[in-house]
């Protein structure tokens, strides 16, 4: 059985080999960044990236391999299947599978490290959060408004609040509303007496 791994800095392509382990057969890195995020917005909208077609058609048409792929999302089997006609698998045991990939990655694939899969994790995050997050306009308004919305929400709050200080408290010293005309310090006021 052949897997299928997606890394934040490319894909890598793996043989399950007797007693449990797994052999590399091929693995492709991304040239920059703007690639990594453009291949994982096609995964994520479960599309089939050029360059993961281009990586699965060198590495399993052209080499004629038989075996079924294993693949971590269902919907990115079937393209697979339908693109490139290669028998895909998804299921409870791939996923076992690829867990036991991901707990051995940086001992299978040549070159990469803890810190270094740390970093090309964190550029792809915060990259893929860039791209999605485009600067819009409209968005500015919205929150234009809504803050005006909100301080004029306030500010008819704080007059009604007022208003039932001056009408509750005019019973005890009706004078005060005519010497002070402050809302503020007609508030201060009453909390001292």
């Amino acid at each position: 059985m052949l897997a299928l791994y997606e890394l934040p800095g490319g894909y890598a392509l793996f043989k399950a080999v007797e007693g449990g382990g797994f052999k590399l057969l091929a693995q492709k890195m991304f040239a920059d960044s703007n690639e990594a995020v453009e291949a994982c917005q096609s995964l994520q909208d479960s599309k089939l990236h050029s360059s993961l077609k281009k990586f699965l058609k060198k590495n399993v048409v052209d080499k004629s391999l038989q075996e079924s792929l294993a693949v971590q999302d269902a919907k990115l089997a079937g393209l697979i299947k339908t693109k490139l006609d290669i028998q895909c698998v998804f299921d409870t045991q791939v996923e076992d599978l690829m867990r036991t990939i991901r707990e051995q990655i940086l001992e299978l694939i040549e070159g990469v490290t803890a810190k270094s899969m740390h970093q090309m994790s964190l550029g792809l995050a915060h990259s893929l959060s860039r791209h999605k997050m485009k600067f819009s306009a409209d968005k500015i308004d919205v929150m234009v408004i809504q803050a005006i919305g909100l301080l004029d929400d306030l500010d008819k709050e704080l007059n009604t609040y007022v208003m039932r200080v001056k009408e509750w408290y005019g019973w005890h010293f009706p004078e005060l509303t005519k010497v002070v005309s402050d809302n503020v310090t007609y508030a201060r006021l009453v909390l001292l007496m």
